[in-house]
């Protein structure tokens, strides 16, 4: 997807020849338009196909009952100019199924409750994302990092950039968040993280507080961005509740197609169900 065009360089020996840390408020301004015309040119999807493992899991903790609920599941993920494509191996679907049938459900089946097709989107096409959240956010600043040869964007975001509905909205009383982009200095994105604090009410006997964050890795495939780690958090303090949920993400890279086609007949079945997003 980051294919590299030297004019976007953005005269980066110039800043990480300076002395300053951080770019003046011109200087930063200059580097968000370059970062938002270099993402958008980067591939939506990818020349060559891209196959990974994917290992997610998700953690439910009730911290009031001292309850705590773990799910986690490996399945094959193929994306490509077609599209995307989950495989399950049989013993994900077998698990699923007694899970359903137990009083406490598997972790297979607890894990099958969360990985869901925005999951999927998110992971293996990050570009639109990153620039919906650069565009609606605040630039606070542009910090250089020579030593790793990287720039750091920092941006505040507005409720709106987390929360969608308008109505949910007005019960917040109080919100902040930030979102930090690492890029390399040809501006590809390696890192991204999102924190947030916000606390509302509503009628006159329920508040509640929410606090979260989120680390992703980004990674490239023939010059195609995706999410090779994923890691987040979410903490909820309510009248009735408090809460914690996270989840992890960690996609393997099969080194070329006959790897994927060896791995693929190995470990999943002939009639393995597949979820193809077009």
């Amino acid at each position: 997807m980051l294919k590299l065009t030297s004019i976007l360089l953005l005269g980066s020996a110039l800043l990480f020849g300076s002395a300053a840390a951080m770019a003046s408020e011109l200087d930063a301004s200059a580097y968000q338009q370059k970062l938002e015309q270099h993402l958008a040119q980067l591939p939506v999807t990818p020349t060559d196909t891209l196959q990974v493992n994917l290992n997610a899991s998700f953690e439910a903790l009730n911290l009031r009952n001292d309850k705590r609920e773990f799910g986690q599941l490996t399945t094959a993920v193929r994306t490509s100019a077609d599209g995307l494509q989950v495989s399950y191996p049989a013993e994900v679907i077998r698990l699923l199924n007694q899970g359903r049938s137990d009083d406490t459900p598997s972790e297979t089946a607890f894990a099958m409750e969360y990985f869901d097709v925005a999951e999927l989107v998110d992971l293996f096409h990050p570009r639109d994302a990153i620039i919906e959240r650069i565009r609606i956010g605040n630039l606070v600043r542009v910090v250089a990092m020579p030593e790793q040869q990287q720039l750091r964007f920092e941006y505040a975001l507005p409720l709106d950039a987390l929360i969608d509905d308008e109505e949910l909205r007005g019960y917040v009383n109080e919100f902040e968040a930030d979102y930090h982009l690492t890029v390399t200095e040809e501006l590809y994105p390696v890192k991204a993280e999102l924190n947030f604090y916000g606390d509302g009410s509503a009628y006159f006997f329920f508040d509640v507080n929410a606090a979260g964050k989120s680390i992703e890795h980004y990674a490239l495939h023939d010059g195609y961005l995706f999410v090779s780690e994923s890691e987040s958090s979410q903490d909820f303090e309510s009248t009735f509740s408090e809460r914690r949920f996270s989840t992890s993400f960690v996609a393997n890279q099969i080194a070329d197609n006959s790897d994927a086609e060896r791995h693929s007949t190995a470990s999943l079945n002939d009639d393995v169900p597949q979820l193809a997003v077009d």
